[in-house]
């Protein structure tokens, strides 16, 4: 059967080029109506902006998203935004967007990003998706179904859905597919009640334009700004636009079968002053963020029945529980505010949550050294208090400060707080905004540039990237510098004295690390031959030694800048910990491969669950070669050990598919000659920062 494919690029693109890096989000300006526009139903959207691909990154998405919910919000619309969203981040977001709409709302869905479509099927691409073959993209994709599912299911009277036009596919070109597939996205009929809008004709590409928006885009912003305009007639004007603009090489096209009227912008039909509902909003936009209970009072006094009306009672009574509950600043203990209550309802408790304001998460250290004064970033290193590392694990953040504030700070002693304001997201605490605060001003946290071309986030906060080994690519997670307790005093198993004494480590510089251990398909990449006793592409490769494993390591650093090894084996216990002080870093059938669980064989990588850095594997499946030669620890605290200087045997970590349950710990270490070859033996890559 043929696979084709077709890429949807996002509705507010600029440019596909690789390797462009994401701008800074741009205001957008809102028309006023001429006449004020009347009460309106409620208007339910989801925004979604992905730019920050790995194989095939796109400038605009992200930020032209943000535009898009400007926009919107003047319309009236409650909109939820995503940006640079993971595939079950952007599924739960549409199936919460599902359930909103159920009341009767007006719901819109707008997708900024890469779509492929694959035998009559469009899907959108998350961030963080892995095609590396055309067969991936019904699994690592979204399909558009689910969205129009949702839609159809809410039973509401209408439905926008409004999508890109298309270019050809570069995931298809970068990873080498049988066939780059077939220009422009599958027709797709609106369900009765719903219009579908694409940038361009089926089949057809879209132009990206010579401004800050897409021609599309541009059009698209401008028209639903307009006041007293039906929806058919904003988007014949947004298609007039684009026509003139791309010299008729461009045809954005609907799919309508909406009934009745729609205004983005409605005019009123009286002018003698503003509505009770408008009047309602502009009283509720007032207070909304109020943190005195006597505002929330009178407006439930002036509208006890009110659109708002429920949620005003919720924030009254969080505020009236401030003295035990809310201001959670002054605790010693913050972490317990974030708990639930047994008498609470889950309403009660999100909105308690959200009025508690910035709660100290950890410390920062202001060192000169750290400040690039062309950028004005200041990079600050973060030791994060003991209940907060879940929140705050990245190891630094930045700032955007001048000269001035910088040498402030420096004075001022060069130490600072960090606080986090907090959300609830699926019942879960979630960090949502970080500040500095500092004896001379607090100072917002900004996003931390890539530390390579094609980074992203991963759902832990961490970077990782794929970068290049030469003959093929590896995914690898940037760890962050830390200091960790290595060894064990566990006494079960006569084998673990030689985890001891516990001591402190210090780790002093970041580093990359394989968020998987080495494939066999990688393996094969780079020498030409598989020594594997079981075969698979995506099975880790065994049966070599460590000798091997470092043939395999000069190869790569000959074909590129350098700087791959293996790690040492405090690295790899540091990293295989990541914050954790337990004998494994989580429940071992969920994490690990091993004798209870493996069947007596290995298994494809990345199939249980990650560490809190994001790494799969670091306990089971195979064992993993450390540079390190093998010798006893040191009696006190240390910064980067390399192990002993010389020795007859190298390290080994992490237990394999063969080993019993007390064998799979974080800190058990073991040590075998450097070119002995079993086939529970494999290896995980390093790579030093320049």
């Amino acid at each position: 059967m043929r696979l084709s494919a077709a890429l949807l690029s996002c509705v507010l693109v600029s440019s596909c080029l690789l390797g462009q890096t994401t701008q800074p989000p741009r205001a957008i300006a809102v028309k006023k109506a001429s006449q004020r526009p009347v009460a309106q139903e409620s208007r339910i959207a989801l925004v979604i902006g992905n730019s920050t691909y790995t194989d095939a990154p796109l400038r605009n998405p992200a930020n032209d998203a943000q535009a898009m919910k400007t926009a919107l919000e003047s319309c009236k619309f409650e909109v939820t935004l995503l940006t640079n969203a993971s595939k079950r981040t952007m599924e739960d977001a549409i199936r919460t967007f599902g359930n909103r709409i159920r009341n009767g709302a007006v719901g819109l869905f707008y997708f900024a990003g890469h779509g492929i479509q694959v035998e009559g099927s469009n899907f959108l691409i998350p961030v963080g998706a892995r095609l590396d073959k055309e067969s991936d993209v019904p699994y690592e994709g979204v399909d558009v179904g689910r969205v129009l599912d949702g839609m159809k299911a809410a039973g509401n009277k209408l439905n926008i859905l409004i999508l890109d036009a298309c270019r050809n596919n570069p995931f298809a070109l970068a990873k080498g597919w049988r066939s780059v597939g077939d220009k422009g996205l599958a027709q797709v009929k609106a369900p009765t009640g719903s219009l579908i809008a694409y940038a361009t004709a089926p089949g057809s590409t879209a132009a990206d334009g010579s401004g800050e928006h897409g021609l599309y885009t541009q059009a698209l912003l401008e028209e639903i700004q307009e006041p007293g305009m039906k929806l058919e007639e904003v988007f014949k004007k947004v298609r007039e636009k684009v026509l003139d603009g791309s010299k008729s090489g461009q045809t954005p096209w609907e799919s309508n079968s909406t009934v009745g009227d729609f205004y983005f912008h409605p005019l009123s039909t009286h002018l003698t002053g503003p509505s009770e509902a408008e009047l309602e909003a502009t009283f509720w936009e007032g207070i909304q963020n109020s943190r005195e209970a006597k505002e929330f009072d009178s407006y439930l006094s002036r509208f006890p029945n009110g659109a708002h009306a429920e949620l005003a009672r919720l924030k009254l009574k969080a505020l009236r529980s401030a003295g035990n509950k809310v201001v959670v600043r002054n605790l010693a203990e913050p972490w317990k505010a974030l708990q639930r209550d047994k008498l609470e309802t889950k309403d009660e408790y999100v909105q308690r949550v959200l009025a508690m304001g910035p709660v100290k998460v950890g410390t920062v250290r202001v060192d000169v050294d750290n400040y690039d004064v062309d950028t004005r970033r200041l990079v600050l290193p973060v030791q994060p208090d003991s209940w907060a590392k879940s929140y705050v694990h990245q190891g630094r953040i930045t700032l955007e400060i001048d000269r001035a504030q910088v040498r402030q700070l420096v004075a001022a002693g060069g130490g600072a707080t960090l606080a986090a304001s907090f959300a609830i997201r699926d019942g879960v605490p979630q960090s949502t905004g970080l500040i500095v605060s500092t004896s001379v001003g607090s100072f917002p946290v900004g996003e931390e540039p890539p530390p390579v071309p094609g980074a992203i986030r991963n759902p832990q906060g961490l970077w990782e990237a794929d970068l290049d080994l030469g003959r093929c690519r590896m995914r690898m997670v940037l760890i962050p510098a830390g200091t960790f307790t290595m060894g064990t005093n566990a006494t079960d198993q006569d084998w673990l004295k030689d985890s001891r004494p516990v001591h402190e480590v210090t780790i002093s510089h970041d580093f990359w690390l394989g968020k998987y251990d080495v494939t066999q398909a990688q393996w094969v990449a780079v020498m030409g031959r598989n020594p594997s006793y079981f075969k698979g592409d995506d099975l880790p490769v065994e049966t070599v030694s460590w000798t091997d494993a470092q043939g395999f390591i000069g190869t790569v650093n000959g074909a590129t800048n350098g700087g791959f090894r293996l790690p040492t084996e405090s690295e790899w216990e540091y990293a295989c910990r990541a914050g954790t002080t337990g004998e494994t870093y989580g429940n071992l059938d969920g994490i690990a491969w091993y004798d209870g669980n493996s069947g007596k064989t290995t298994h494809p990588v990345g199939q249980k669950q990650p560490n809190a850095f994001g790494l799969y594997d670091m306990n089971g499946n195979v064992w993993q070669w450390c540079q390190d030669w093998y010798g006893d620890y040191p009696s006190g605290s240390v910064t980067d050990p390399q192990g002993a200087s010389s020795g007859s045997f190298r390290v080994i970590r992490g237990g394999s598919w063969i080993n019993t349950a007390p064998n799979v710990r974080s800190a058990n270490r073991r040590r075998d000659d450097p070119g002995i070859r079993y086939s529970d033996l494999g290896f995980r890559l390093l790579r030093t920062l320049p």
